[in-house]
């Protein structure tokens, strides 16, 4: 078997970006920021609309965010998905308390950039980097 075949086995999980990629991931990354943090804000608003004695029923969030519109590139539909993963991921309910929902939230909402900026550095640091495209063809 040749050498270079060889390698190629042995590395065939390891993945490779370019500065090129590089540079789309920063680009994209601070879009979806961008459009993530305006559609957090809408639900922040519609959250503060309740008193915090009232329950937030999830299938109300829904039917409100169908009036959204589309964000930049983030889809209603798109929207829908991510509001049942914070749903899940701060363990709500169907129906939750108000104040819950508010409290919880606003710490999701403040911890949210850091979070995204800490999988995209994830990301990457599994990842290799080739400087240019030349290397990444010398290297097979």
């Amino acid at each position: 078997m040749h050498t270079a075949s060889q390698k190629a086995f042995v590395d065939e999980n390891t993945k490779y970006y370019s500065f090129h990629v590089n540079e789309e991931i920063k680009c994209i990354s601070r879009r979806k920021d961008r459009e993530y943090a305006k559609f957090l804000t809408k639900l922040e608003k519609i959250f503060n609309k309740y008193g915090d004695n009232d329950f937030i029923d999830l299938s109300e969030i829904h039917m409100k965010v169908n009036r959204f519109g589309q964000i930049g590139k983030f889809e209603v539909n798109d929207m829908h998905k991510a509001i049942d993963v914070i749903w899940q991921e701060l363990n709500f309910d169907e129906n939750t308390d108000a104040f819950k929902v508010k409290a919880e939230f606003k710490n999701y909402y403040m911890n949210f950039e850091s979070k995204h900026r800490n999988g995209k550095k994830e990301c990457l640091n599994q990842m290799n980097f080739i400087p240019a495209y030349q290397n990444k063809i010398q290297m097979f």
